[in-house]
C-alpha cells in the first residue's frame, strides 16, 4: 500500500541527504589522498572541518575563531588580529583543491571549493 503523496520510488529527504553527504566525504578523501593536492596536514584538517560543518548544516561554526581553536589548537580568547593563522592557511587552501581539479580531479562529478567569506 502506498500512502497518498509519496511514491515508493522516491527516496525521502533524509536518505537523499545521507547519500549526498557520503559522496561528498568520498570526494574529500580522494582529494586528500591525491598527490596533486598540495597542502599541509593542518590544511587538510582545515578542509575536513569545513566540509564536516557544511554537511552537518552548521555554517555558523565556520568562522576564523572557531577554526583557530578547533583546527589549529589556539587557546580560548586568542586575538585574531595579532595571530592571522586562519586567514593565512585559508588563502593557501583555496588554491589546493583548484590544482587537484585541474589535474587528477578534472572529471570528478563533485567539486569542493573554499570560498572567501566576508
Amino acid at each position: 500500500m502506498v500512502k497518498k503523496g509519496k511514491s515508493p520510488l522516491e527516496p525521502n529527504a533524509e536518505q537523499n541527504a545521507a547519500r549526498i553527504a557520503e559522496k561528498v566525504q568520498q570526494q574529500l578523501q580522494r582529494i586528500l589522498a591525491s598527490p596533486e593536492f598540495h597542502a599541509t596536514d593542518r590544511q587538510g584538517e582545515f578542509l575536513q572541518f569545513v566540509v564536516a560543518e557544511t554537511i552537518a548544516g552548521r555554517l555558523e561554526e565556520i568562522k576564523g575563531y572557531t577554526i583557530a581553536t578547533r583546527v589549529f589548537g589556539r587557546k580560548e580568547g586568542f586575538d585574531q588580529t595579532s595571530d592571522p593563522i586562519v586567514s593565512i592557511h585559508a588563502n593557501k587552501l583555496r588554491w589546493a583543491p583548484e590544482r587537484y581539479y585541474l589535474t587528477a580531479g578534472r572529471n570528478d562529478p563533485i567539486r569542493i571549493d573554499i570560498s572567501k567569506r566576508s
